[in-house]
């Protein structure tokens, strides 16, 4: 499950933790196996298992060493579970209720796509869509930097921005793009419903094929000798400015 090519084979994928493992069967994923350690076993570390119908045959006790090389946090709180991947085609999210998406083309960082993911839930977003060359959504990097985000916030992947925008923009959608050139100061713009926001790979940012499809260009303003920003931070600012929390 660590590797991509045996996630893509089985369809499932790593979580790590007791809250992100709560989440995932509060919104009714599928989990195949929940693996603790033997300490954390000791401790009574299931018990939030009491309120949610869990089958006993899933939960795997296990010696603490046989675990510790799968973790990804510094401090592990010694729990795993193996969950089944959501749909994540972008014809089976879409649905006529969104107003608010975020596009990403190629951002390749899994930290920082999963960041992004987490922020944009909490923005208000309704969906993400990862463009052909993102970061795969299940590598555990991304699953810790989403911090239980992965499994409430629907997320689109590799989807063909070529299709994808065209057909936003035919459902009335207002496209607007993270960019340097021909962009003006994104404080000078109103939100707009419905829109895409598009943010771009950390080193070149977005394709000149995607930018055409773009109704506005936004930039955010620098002081000193900076020259960009990281881009989940600039992610920030800009679903923060453009979402609407209702």
């Amino acid at each position: 499950m660590k590797s991509k090519k045996y996630r893509d084979r089985f369809g499932e994928y790593l979580l790590e933790g007791f809250k992100s493992i709560e989440l995932a069967l509060t919104e009714q994923s599928t989990i195949d196996g929940i693996y603790l350690e033997k300490t954390q076993f000791d401790r009574g570390r299931l018990s939030f298992l009491d309120q949610i119908d869990f089958p006993e045959d899933n939960i795997f006790i296990v010696e603490d060493e046989l675990l510790q090389p799968l973790y990804e946090t510094e401090s592990p709180q010694g729990v795993l579970a193996v969950a089944k991947k959501p749909s994540t085609d972008f014809d089976f999210l879409w649905d006529d209720s969104l107003k608010q998406i975020l596009f990403l083309d190629r951002v390749q960082d899994p930290g920082n796509l999963g960041t992004i993911i987490r922020t944009a839930e909490a923005a208000g977003y309704d969906l993400v869509v990862c463009g052909m060359g993102c970061a795969d959504l299940f590598n555990p990097k991304t699953i810790r930097s989403t911090m239980g985000s992965v499994v409430t916030m629907k997320v689109a992947c590799e989807a063909k921005g070529d299709d994808v925008l065209p057909f936003l923009k035919g459902n009335g959608f207002y496209v607007i793009s993270a960019a340097l050139n021909n962009s003006v100061d994104y404080r000078s713009m109103e939100r707009k419903q419905p829109h895409v926001l598009i943010l771009g790979n950390e080193g070149s940012g977005i394709r000149e094929e995607i930018l055409e499809q773009s109704d506005k260009n936004v930039k955010i303003p620098m002081h000193g000798k900076v020259e960009s920003l990281n881009v989940s931070i600039a992610a920030g600012i800009l679903l923060y400015h453009f979402g609407e929390i209702s």
